[in-house]
């Protein structure tokens, strides 16, 4: 069943999981998957600090998502982040129609700072 199906006689809405480290954020347009960074991770060698933190790790756009719905989701999971104290990291990877300096351009308008690394990171405000 695709996610705009579970959405279709409900209210618009976003929905929030995170469990034994691993989580999905998601409406009926978009979901996010993001998962706790643990000691084991290859990111830990350039981040050593970074255990514990959020790992951001799939954008997915249904193919009959509606315009401006990937800023609600982030947004959500990003008060989420805040309310928990979380720092974000992801590698951000265009696709599709949106180019890789506006994807960029998108999560720093959504309070992810660039690293040299390319990765972007999100401090908890």
């Amino acid at each position: 069943m695709r996610l705009s199906q579970l959405f279709e006689n409900t209210p618009r809405r976003v929905i929030l999981s995170f469990q034994n480290g691993k989580g999905q954020v998601f409406n009926e347009s978009v979901s996010i998957g993001f998962r706790a960074i643990n000691e084991d991770d290859d990111i830990t060698y350039e981040y050593p600090e970074s255990e514990g933190w959020i790992y951001i790790y799939y954008v997915e756009l249904q193919h009959n998502g509606q315009s401006g719905r990937a800023s609600e989701v982030l947004k959500y999971l990003t008060n989420w982040l805040d309310a928990n104290n979380k720092i974000a990291l992801l590698m951000p990877a265009a696709s599709g129609k949106l180019s890789q300096d506006d994807l960029i351009a998108w999560y720093e308008r959504n309070g992810f700072e660039l690293e040299p690394s390319r990765h972007m990171i999100r401090y908890p405000k």
